[in-house]
């Protein structure tokens, strides 16, 4: 079965990009209703059956009953067993079939077999149905036919594709429509036993497809002891994908004791109503544990944890093998310790060296809604114990809005919003914890204004705002502890200023305003510490003018730090760089003069291009301290 795309022809008119409003979702009348999983242990799934191709496969941990919908009865199927069927389209329920609605009159006629439909424009090959018939006999209601030998206002019907014409008996008349898909319910519940894994990423053994879609349009989970849900990706963590769930529109998640959400609904790129979401109501906890070299092992008494949480190290002493504010995966745990991997149920890694830590418990939501582009927006559901937030909503290029999550236990914001092309503004997220800010809004196009968050413990500001052209300005941010902020404005058109970030830890400033069109001037940043400041300023049109930069000296690389600013007219670096080529244009003999008098007393080499003043500038006082000069 291939990839099938029931979003129909008004989808791509739904993107939202550039802020225009969208309507929201409503489920289409003619779904059947799915029943009611509220205080249940239950899984209830609405599912398009097409004229060929209706794979399902699942398992659950605990034994299980599952109803395919097409009344065929129940199956018992033992704990971790895969349950897989390939639903007969003649089985599902006729009554549902989704296109009736747009069933037109047509005529029969006997004397040439015929069916009549002016300049009704469909092919040969063309799958139709009728949902009434009087008169005529030798065609059903409800059955798929093909047509064949079409005319302008005719065609005959056959029951395979380029097959014969059927022989229709008695001229009469009926209502014609192009059938899309019929629906069952798929529903699964406990056999004695509770629940505690439902996978619904798992691939029939007979597709034959490397790939394929899934056919669920709409689901409703309950499972109050379930631990871990395979929906997007065939692993926790993971991006692997064997299925599809491409025509999911509608997701219900209104029990569950997750903790891991990690990809939870990866690609589900037709998902425009999240209804619940409903995870583990254990909080995040931060303790004091221990590392023991010859088990490889992490103490802490009575941890709670369970195989396959997320954990997170925030303070490392003597131990090698793991990373500071690193996401791992529990595994082998134990009531007293546990194990590592990096992957989830990956081999644990090797602890080296004995010594103590810090370790933070909490929820995963990484890349949960990541590639869902029909999403516009998402309750509030409980994010408290949530530690990880990296990319939570990548490319959902239809999010027009957000509600206030408590994120006060994350600690890694990377990406949260990144290719949100529609999201205007945000919230204010308690980011105290936050350590790493990279990317948070890369090409969030229609970010207009952002709230101060409190970025006091961040060190990565690396890309935050890359490509967010309506972004005009941008709060003081706290930016003490940062150290890298490459890209962090690159390509905000629309940023006219900025304020006195610190920047004194700062190492790496490389295209940190580059393609910043409208900025006009900049503050007199710490670049002190700076030893990368490539293209940092490069194709700022606007620019006139920046303050004397003081540098970290023989390190320091300055590589076309200006270029194409053609509006800069003064400029002056203090410092000793590895390279100064193409840094500036447009500058005069006495603006270079300061440049040259600004550097210290080194055997290097300054290209010097692109600037009116080399008519008549002093070379010599840069020769005089060894320095070369070309260009």
């Amino acid at each position: 079965m291939s990839i099938r795309d029931l979003r129909g022809p008004a989808f791509a008119s739904k993107r939202n990009i550039g802020n225009a409003p969208v309507a929201p979702w409503v489920r289409p009348a003619s779904w059947t209703a799915l029943p009611d999983v509220t205080g249940l242990q239950k899984f209830a799934g609405l599912h398009a059956v097409f004229p060929d191709s209706n794979f399902v496969a699942l398992s659950a941990d605990g034994n299980f009953t599952v109803d395919w919908g097409d009344g065929t009865g129940t199956t018992n199927v033992s704990s971790g067993v895969t349950a897989e069927y390939n639903i007969p389209y003649a089985n599902a329920a006729t009554t549902s079939d989704v296109g009736i609605a747009s069933a037109v009159a047509c005529t029969f006629t006997d004397a040439g077999d015929t069916v009549g439909l002016t300049a009704h424009g469909w092919d040969n090959g063309q799958q139709v149905a009728f949902n009434t018939i009087t008169s005529t006999t030798g065609i059903s209601t409800y059955t798929t036919y093909f047509i064949v030998n079409k005319a302008a206002d005719t065609f005959q019907v056959a029951t395979t594709a380029g097959g014969s014409a059927l022989t229709l008996t008695t001229n009469g008349s009926g209502n014609v429509y192009v059938p899309q898909y019929r629906q069952v319910i798929v529903t699964v519940v406990p056999n004695g036993g509770n629940i505690t894994k439902l996978d619904l990423h798992i691939k029939h053994s007979t597709s034959g497809l490397q790939v394929y879609s899934s056919g669920f349009l709409d689901v409703a989970i309950s499972a109050q002891y379930m631990t871990d849900l395979r929906f997007g990706v065939q692993t926790p963590g993971g991006a692997t994908q064997v299925i599809s769930h491409s025509l999911l529109q509608q997701f219900n998640l209104v029990a569950s004791d997750l903790r891991q959400l990690r990809n939870l609904l990866y690609t589900c790129r037709s998902l425009e109503s999240i209804q619940n979401v409903v995870t583990s109501s254990t909080a995040a906890a931060s303790a004091s544990c221990t590392f023991t070299d010859s088990t490889d092992t992490v103490g802490l008494t009575a941890h709670d944890f369970r195989d396959g949480d997320n954990v997170i190290f925030t303070a490392i002493t003597s131990t090698t093998g793991i990373t500071k504010d690193t996401a791992y995966f529990v595994r082998d745990k134990a009531a007293d310790t546990f194990k590592v991997a990096s992957t989830y149920g990956d081999t644990a890694l090797t602890l080296t060296t004995d010594g103590t830590g810090t370790v933070v418990r909490g929820t995963n939501f990484v890349g949960m809604f990541t590639g869902c582009y029909s999403l516009t927006s998402v309750p509030l559901f409980n994010t408290a114990a949530g530690t990880s937030f990296g990319s939570m909503f990548n490319s959902c290029f239809s999010l027009a809005s957000v509600p206030l999550f408590n994120t006060a236990a994350g600690t890694s914001f990377s990406s949260m919003f990144t290719s949100c092309f529609s999201l205007a503004s945000v919230p204010l997220f308690n980011t105290a914890a936050g350590t790493s800010f990279g990317s948070m809004f890369n090409s969030c196009f229609s970010l207009a204004s952002v709230p101060l968050f409190n970025t006091a413990a961040g060190t990565n500001f690396v890309g935050m705002f890359t490509g967010c052209y309506s972004l005009a300005s941008v709060p003081l941010f706290n930016t003490a502890a940062g150290t890298n902020f490459t890209s962090m404005f690159n390509s905000c058109y629309s940023l006219a200023s900025v304020p006195l970030f610190n920047t004194a830890a700062g190492t790496n400033f490389t295209s940190m305003f580059n393609s910043c069109y409208s900025l006009a001037s900049v503050p007199l940043l710490n670049t002190a510490a700076g030893t990368n400041f490539t293209t940092m300023f490069s194709v700022c049109y606007s620019l006139t003018s920046v303050p004397l930069f003081v540098t970290s000296g023989e390190s320091t690389n300055y590589a076309n730090m200006f270029s194409t600013c053609s509006s800069l007219k003064s400029a002056a670096l203090s410092g000793t760089a590895n390279t100064i080529s193409y840094a500036f244009c447009e500058l005069s003999a006495a603006e270079l003069n300061k440049i040259y008098t600004g550097l210290a007393t080194a055997t290097k080499t300054i290209t010097v291009s692109n600037n009116w003043g080399t008519a008549s500038d002093d070379t010599t006082i840069a020769t005089t301290k060894n320095w070369t000069v070309t260009g």
